[in-house]
């Protein structure tokens, strides 16, 4: 059981608690985030099966290893627009919104059966044996993510009370900047050690770059000190990207270029092929929705590529430059059995 698959699961789950019980979906949908949050809560079925969702789920989040991003549980207004567009895209289009996690392979007989290069029976054998172990490798990676995550709301909870009684004791002008100081330099406003002036004009300064710094983007190697990639560069445009397969299959549709969590809770609809630069634990809700997926970013143990097996779905990584060849709107076909993705007609 892979925890970034069994996400979706759950939500879907949630979503199905809300339909259920629930009436005048027109004010969860349409509603303010933090009306449609008291909307859940009035009803106790819906809210419990919210808290019971948080229990497990509310440490993640988008950017959930950023000490100044929020998580689920303590900012759950920014979990809403997911959780609208799960039950949304439910009402809209029941029979293609269940759930369908499934194997590629029915066992390891057949999966090994369909590899193109034909296995010794040693090398067969020794394969069998070690497949389990791979699969729990992957689990267990994900198991200690997910812990990783967990611990670090605890310190995002700790640092979030420190701020509040830093600007209490007038150490700090504001509850926000406590995310861009160290450790060490912390300790010196507190311990009143040099000049206030000198560490906040320093943290002020970094939550200055802070946005220009977040849009940088890097090559996924690099040696030495780290060159921003050239983006000024124009781009060749062609009809086929070539990538890695990590989960195979093939798929048909329309391509929805989602640079955001935001941008694919607005745009993405059943059977759609995402496109992307990298996925995290905040892309999970989609999964179920999606007909394949591209990456621009990942390797064979990314979370996108962990998912999409979980899931069966078509998906290539290391697409590079998809997400400005390939527009919303466009019909391709991903061959993510060749590491393909091709422009084409419907």
């Amino acid at each position: 059981n892979v925890e970034s698959a069994e996400m979706p699961e759950d939500m879907s789950n949630l979503g199905n608690e809300i339909i259920r019980n629930g009436d005048n979906f027109e004010k969860f949908l349409q509603a303010s985030p933090a009306t449609a949050l008291e909307w859940l809560r009035e009803n106790d079925k819906m809210g419990c099966a919210l808290d019971t969702f948080f229990e497990k789920h509310g440490h993640r989040g988008f950017a959930e290893l950023d000490v100044g991003e929020p998580s689920w549980e303590s900012d759950p207004i920014s979990f809403l627009p997911i959780l609208r567009n799960v039950v949304k895209n439910k009402l809209n289009h029941k029979e293609n919104t269940k759930s369908k996690v499934k194997p590629i392979f029915k066992n390891d007989d057949e999966l090994l059966d369909s590899l193109s290069s034909k296995l010794k029976p040693m090398t067969r054998r020794l394969l069998k044996w070690i497949l389990p172990t791979c699969r729990n490798a992957v689990a267990y990676r994900e198991k200690s993510k997910s812990l990783y995550v967990r611990v670090m709301g605890q310190f995002k909870t700790g640092y979030k009370y420190l701020a509040q009684l830093m600007v209490q004791e007038n150490l700090l002008p504001s509850e926000s900047l406590i995310v861009h100081l160290t450790h060490y330099e912390i300790g010196q406003l507190v311990n009143r050690d040099v000049s206030s002036s000198i560490i906040l004009q320093k943290a002020m300064r970094r939550q200055k770059m802070y946005p220009f710094m977040e849009k940088l983007q890097f090559p996924e190697i690099n040696v030495g000190m780290p060159n921003e990639l050239d983006t000024s560069t124009p781009v060749t445009i062609t009809n086929t990207v070539q990538a890695t397969p990590v989960s195979r299959g093939v798929a048909r549709g329309t391509a929805k270029v989602c640079l955001s969590v935001e941008e694919a809770s607005e745009n993405i609809h059943p059977g759609d092929i995402l496109i992307t630069h990298g996925t995290d634990i905040a892309w999970s809700p989609f999964f179920p929705l999606l007909g394949g997926v591209v990456t621009e970013l990942g390797g064979l143990i990314s979370h996108g590529a962990v998912v999409a097996r979980e899931y069966g779905l078509p998906c290539i990584v290391g697409a590079v430059n998809a997400t400005k060849i390939f527009k919303t709107g466009d019909y391709v076909i991903l061959d993510a059995s060749k590491g393909t993705i091709s422009k084409t007609q419907e």
